[in-house]
C-alpha cells in the first residue's frame, strides 16, 4: 500500500492489490478529512482518466477500482469547488 500523502493533509490517497486467483484488480483509496477543499479529481490511470467527485469539508473515503493492467502510471488532479485546477 502506497500513501500519496502525509500525515496531517487533509487529502490521502492509498494504492492497494489485490492479487489473488479470482481477482487482479487494484484499488485506490481516498480519505479525506473536514478541512477538505478538493471537489473533484481526475485519477489518470495509464490511459484512462477516473473522475470523482468528492465532498469538502468532510470526512470520507471514497474506493475507486480498476483492473491491473501490468505497468502502472498515475497521477491525480484536483480541483476546487469552482472547478479551479488545486496547484501541489
Amino acid at each position: 500500500m502506497k500513501n500519496s500523502q502525509s500525515e496531517g493533509q487533509s487529502f490521502a490517497s492509498y494504492l492497494i492489490h489485490v492479487s489473488n486467483e479470482e481477482s487482479n484488480e487494484l484499488k485506490f483509496m481516498i480519505v479525506t478529512n473536514q478541512e477538505n477543499e478538493i471537489a473533484k479529481i481526475e485519477l489518470g490511470v495509464n490511459e484512462q482518466v477516473i473522475e470523482q467527485e468528492l465532498k469538502v469539508n468532510y470526512k470520507s473515503v471514497y474506493w475507486i477500482y480498476f483492473k491491473n493492467a501490468g505497468n502502472l502510471t498515475y497521477k491525480f488532479k484536483r480541483f476546487d469547488k469552482d472547478g479551479n485546477l488545486i496547484r501541489d
